[in-house]
């Protein structure tokens, strides 16, 4: 699940000995299921949960306390200031990547939404692309909405993209 992966990019999950990080997040997760502060969505043919969702007032909650924290910012516009100490930036509906993201050294994750047009601009040795400003950033995405469906892809080292799970926090 990409959500728990994200947590330990983060830096959000703690090691314990004898156990790995994965395992920790799989029970951040339960943690967070058993006191409903997130509701299971869809489940694996196995049972795992797939995707899960919080309550509009919860999120509105999160939102505001990642604001306040500098924790998380949804880009809108090209040229807005990005706070330096930001840790996971997600861009919609931009032309091209944000102006100064390769000196927030802080920051973990980068998502686009239905951003298409970007992703042949960040394949490494292409003529004005921006890949040299976002190949240090740890976890870089892509998510699209197709049909009704989340499609993610990944921006591996190489450059290339690869096909991500869907979406971990559907958002009604």
């Amino acid at each position: 699940m990409r959500l728990k992966r994200l947590w330990i990019a983060e830096g959000l999950v703690e090691v314990k000995e004898g156990k790995k990080p994965e395992d920790v997040a799989e029970d951040y997760l339960n943690e967070l299921l058993n006191r409903s502060l997130i509701q299971v969505a869809a489940k694996t043919s196995d049972g795992r949960v797939k995707t899960c969702r919080i309550h509009d007032l919860l999120r509105e909650i999160v939102i505001s306390k990642s604001r306040d924290q500098n924790f998380a910012v949804v880009a809108k516009e090209q040229d807005a200031p990005w706070p330096e100490k930001m840790s996971i930036l997600r861009c919609k509906s931009l032309e091209k990547v944000p102006l100064g993201i390769e000196h927030l050294s802080m920051l973990k994750a980068l998502e686009f939404f239905e951003m298409e047009e970007l992703i042949n601009t960040l394949r490494p040795g292409v003529d004005g692309g921006d890949y040299c400003r976002v190949k240090r950033i740890p976890e870089v995405y892509f998510t699209y909405c197709r049909n009704g469906e989340w499609e993610v892809y990944s921006l591996e080292s190489s450059g290339e993209m690869v096909p991500g799970e869907p979406r971990d926090i559907v958002q009604k």
